[in-house]
């Protein structure tokens, strides 16, 4: 958008497929500094993975906030089932719904997830998403979505 072409771009679905790209492309005795560029609540698996090969300077720079203004009447909605899936972006959108809905369980919920991080946060929980998008993107998750209520009878 800015006009800058990227170096790489991952075509794995996670930071760890990243960081095997990231260590393909270095060469032995190559000295580089590494500056990631992060949310707060972001693993440290680039951080770890890159310390054996690389100068490696992490620094947040946006840190997720849980919004104070949540429609109470969606949330009514949701214990209704009065909605056919709730679609999660990151694991702390799970977090933030699940502390909206307490102390009504989630775990009869209906997920999407945009991949494998966000399904591991509703798998931490005991909770097996309808949907995991095949590529996490958002065109992926739409692709997905759109998959699985074609395929789902009413």
């Amino acid at each position: 958008q800015f006009g800058v072409e990227p170096t790489l771009v991952s075509t794995g679905k996670t930071s760890v497929d990243l960081l095997d790209q990231l260590k393909d492309q270095i060469h032995d005795g190559e000295e580089l500094n590494i500056l990631l560029s992060l949310g707060t609540l972001a693993r440290s698996v680039l951080e770890d993975g890159l310390q054996s090969v690389a100068k490696v300077s992490r620094m947040n720079v946006y840190k997720t906030i849980p919004s104070q203004n949540i429609d109470k009447s969606i949330i009514q909605r949701i214990k209704d089932d009065q909605y056919d899936l709730i679609i999660l972006t990151s694991p702390s959108a799970f977090y933030n719904l699940k502390a909206c809905m307490a102390p009504f369980s989630v775990k009869e919920l209906r997920f999407a997830c945009i991949g494998p991080t966000t399904e591991s946060a509703l798998h931490d929980d005991g909770i097996e998403p309808m949907v995991v998008a095949e590529k996490s993107t958002a065109n992926g998750l739409f692709k997905s979505v759109k998959n699985y209520f074609e395929l789902t009878p009413n």
